[in-house]
């Protein structure tokens, strides 16, 4: 590993020259994302305004640091098998950045490698990815409630065709995700059905309306099972058009023969 002194001395030529160009100084600072540029031994040579802001540290205290000292992942290690990595291409990596503060953060990595004055040097655009993460989590939440519920629930898109139905669906029909997920609704629909049910659905629908009755489905197995169910627009927020259907489904209990 090159002596200190000597590293100093080529990074300071190195943040000269790279500096010293308009078009990459206004690169640096007009990005939302925050940016490194390191060397091969991952000591942090230039950093944009908002690599400080997210990590609430000067560009001073970042210049001459290294690159695991920030991210959490990171080690010398690490650092020579991404370079080996990236002979091969630019590529994207999750990691975790700590902050002054020791506070972390989730972020999503793009590496890739550049040459200047033959000397090759590293450049990552960091990506706060905290709120994708929340937003992931919530997700996870909410299909394990769903699928834990005891009523059939299907979303559909404007045309009916299934985009998700939850374990109850499966259960209860046979189907596995693959064979149902992607279908029309109607895959479901019993020939025995009345011939008004799913006239009377569309005409709901396309009155954006909700709609609730009966329902007659037809399970793999050709089994016929009496459901009530109810069919609900959802909209998009923004504009308030409807963009898919929440159709949630409950069996109806079959009577005891009475003695």
């Amino acid at each position: 590993m090159p002596s200190k002194m000597s590293q100093l001395t080529q990074h300071a030529l190195l943040y000269q020259l790279i500096t010293s160009e308009e078009r990459y100084q206004n690169f640096m600072n007009a990005s939302s994302d925050a940016i490194f540029v390191h060397d091969l031994n991952g000591v942090i040579l230039d950093v944009n305004n908002e690599a400080c802001i997210s990590l609430g540290y000067s560009r001073q205290q970042l210049i001459n640091s290294y690159a695991w000292e920030i991210e959490i992942a990171i080690t010398q290690e690490t650092i020579k098998q991404n370079i080996i990595k990236l002979t091969y291409g630019p590529f994207n990596l999750e990691g975790l950045h700590r902050r002054k503060d020791g506070s972390t953060f989730p972020v999503d990595v793009r590496l890739s490698m550049f040459s200047t004055m033959g000397n090759q040097f590293v450049l990552a655009i960091v990506r706060d990815i905290s709120e994708q993460k929340r937003a992931e989590a919530t997700i996870k939440k909410l299909t394990r409630a769903l699928d834990q519920s005891p009523l059939l629930i299907v979303i559909t898109d404007k045309a009916g065709t299934i985009d998700y139905v939850n374990q109850q669906v499966i259960k209860r029909t046979g189907y596995n995700n693959h064979e149902i997920v992607g279908k029309n609704f109607l895959i479901l629909k019993s020939e025995n059905a009345p011939l008004d049910t799913y006239q009377s659905i569309l005409e709901h629908l396309t009155k954006k309306n909700e709609w609730h009755g009966d329902l007659l489905i037809k399970n793999k197995k050709g089994e016929h099972l009496q459901f009530t169910g109810v069919f609900s627009p959802l909209r998009d927020e923004t504009n308030n058009q409807i963009i898919q259907y929440l159709i949630v489904i409950e069996e109806v209990p079959k009577k005891k023969n009475s003695k």
